[in-house]
């Protein structure tokens, strides 16, 4: 199982949100083994929530997703449908 590091930008993440987003991110696994560690930085910009995505596979770079919504929890699963397109790429 990966590694899944969750940290806020300007401000501290609720346990309720750091839960929810660990949760949610477990479940990238299933789309690729080979995942090492994945990043997951939660954050505000205006009225929007931010989430930024780093996943560590092996022999490449890191894959990089981005997603803003007006809430935390929708950015999170945006963020985790770019990602399960970037890793079925990759493993492809």
């Amino acid at each position: 199982m990966a590694n899944i590091i969750v940290t806020g930008r300007d401000a501290q993440v609720s346990s309720r949100n750091k839960d929810h987003a660990q949760e949610k991110l477990s479940k990238l696994a299933r789309y690729f083994n080979g995942i090492g560690r994945i990043e997951a930085v939660l954050g505000h910009s205006g009225d929007d929530a931010e989430v930024e995505l780093v996943i560590s596979v092996p022999k490449v770079s890191p894959i990089v997703c981005h997603s803003r919504a007006k809430d935390l929890y929708t950015a999170i699963d945006l963020v985790l449908d770019k990602a399960e397109g970037q890793l079925t790429r990759h493993k492809e």
